[in-house]
């Protein structure tokens, strides 16, 4: 069995960070499927021109989704989404499926957490807003992964001063309890 790792990498010549991906078979050794981005950063006008990274990886219904964060020209973050039949070549959906409403670096949604909730038959999303001063993480439901409706007193971790990831690694961390971690890295079909 491959065990597969995506990533984001910082390519030196063009002053970008992209996604990766490597494989391996014993989770020791590990290879990169390729010396270029798996999820390259998009095109002019697009939302993730300056920077595509913290890629979310689920199969599901027998297709790989990645959720990822996009930064565009502005400096600010949006999620996008990506769909694959191998979790290797990957067809980039055009625009975000979660965009700011504000511009400016650090502005908008980072590092999204996605996962499918059996029970509710629902996708659900937890992922820092920042606002340009301080983070929170919001929380999100879809029913086709790319259409998010954020419910009511949304903001399941308070805003505060400290890193966008920090803060929401920290909150899941400490939350067994949340619906659909136990379908955390699920392959049911």
């Amino acid at each position: 069995m491959a065990y597969f790792l995506y990533y984001a990498g910082y390519e030196k010549s063009s002053g970008l960070e992209q996604i990766g991906l490597a494989t391996s078979m014993d989770l020791h050794t590990w290879k990169r499927v390729s010396p270029k981005p798996i999820i390259p950063a998009g095109s002019a006008g697009e939302c993730d021109i300056e920077q595509t990274s913290n890629p979310c990886v689920l199969k599901h219904e027998g297709r790989f989704k990645m959720w990822y964060q996009g930064r565009s020209s502005s400096g600010a973050a949006s999620v996008c989404f990506a769909e694959s039949p191998d979790g290797i070549v990957w067809q980039v959906k055009k625009g975000p499926v979660l965009a700011p409403a504000g511009e400016g670096y650090r502005v908008g949604y980072h590092q999204p957490h996605v996962l499918f909730n059996e029970a509710k038959s629902c996708f659900q999303m937890w992922v820092t807003l920042h606002d340009g001063s301080a983070s929170k993480i919001v929380y999100a439901e879809s029913s086709d992964g790319l259409s998010w409706n954020f419910l009511e007193n949304n903001a399941v971790a308070p805003e505060g001063e400290q890193g966008a990831g920090e803060a929401l690694a920290e909150y899941l961390r400490a939350r067994k309890d949340l619906p659909g971690r136990e379908a955390a890295g699920s392959d049911k079909k």
